[in-house]
């Protein structure tokens, strides 16, 4: 228990485990035949008590629930429910997108099933505390994937993308035909601050393409990080290398959150004008 609630998360997930339990259909069978048991066949045999119709059923639902409880491969996909609609990519409009952070929340289900496998003891307890700080590195990949996404369906920005070069080129051009001198101070300026624009858009051009690849790199470490839990569950952990793997989550973790923080300025920088 200590393992399946040390976070809100985890917490929710069981909530959402023992309300499937109740709600199954084998719970659903139970109750309609107590209900016509009880209202046909109260006394089948002369010692029958109608209630005894009530206790066995009740014994049969709380096998049900049990059952349902102690299934990990069920907790395992409540979990993994849970983070989809936190994470959820049919948020995100655009279908490679999506498509990688669906990547990103498999590894992810993947993880807490292999953890979940596992006997308790302190292997089981050490995996999962990794397991759930994964947790923020898919809210940093979702973010990332997130602002990724309104930019390429900004349809100002990607305006501006194309429009801007052809408007600095025209810009030139009637400076080199302009010869009054307050024409040319104005379209000097109108240059200066083009150029400026221009030099924004590329910026965050590049640096979205940098996210793009900084998206599949990131998942890709995080499919590595799941095959080094399958060599730690088949050799055994050793402390430092559990901090190992918690600290290259906190390394991604920083690093797409500084990217997303750079998209931001320099979506601001080329908005300014």
């Amino acid at each position: 228990m200590k393992g399946r609630l040390s976070t809100p998360l985890q917490r929710r997930a069981w909530r959402a485990i023992l309300v499937h339990a109740i709600t199954r259909i084998e719970s659903a069978v139970t109750l309609a035949l107590a209900i016509i048991l009880v209202g046909l066949l109260p006394r089948p045999f002369s010692f029958w008590r109608w209630w005894y119709w009530l206790i066995l059923f009740g014994l049969a639902e709380v096998l049900i629930i049990y059952t349902s409880i102690t299934d990990e491969q069920a907790a395992a996909a409540a979990v993994a429910e849970l983070l989809r609609q936190r994470f959820s990519p049919s948020a995100l409009r655009d279908k490679a997108l999506q498509a990688r952070l669906e990547q990103a929340l498999q590894y992810r289900q993947a993880m807490e099933l292999q953890v979940r496998r596992r006997r308790q003891g302190p292997m089981r307890e050490r995996l999962a505390e990794v397991t759930q700080r994964v947790d923020e590195w898919l809210a940093g990949i979702y973010g990332l994937a997130q602002r990724l996404d309104q930019l390429r369906a900004d349809s100002l920005l990607q305006r501006d993308m194309k429009a801007v070069p052809q408007q600095l080129r025209r810009y030139e051009e009637r400076l080199g035909a302009e010869a009054t001198e307050a024409t040319r101070k104005e379209l000097m300026e109108a240059l200066a601050s083009k150029r400026e624009q221009l030099g924004n858009l590329m910026a965050l051009s590049e640096a979205m393409e940098r996210a793009e690849l900084q998206l599949e790199n990131t998942i890709s470490k995080l499919g590595t990080m799941y095959s080094q839990m399958l060599l730690i569950e088949a050799q055994g952990a050793e402390s430092g290398r559990m901090q190992r793997l918690s600290q290259d989550i906190s390394e991604q973790v920083a690093s797409l959150s500084d990217l997303v923080a750079t998209l931001d300025e320099l979506y601001a920088r080329s908005s300014r004008h």
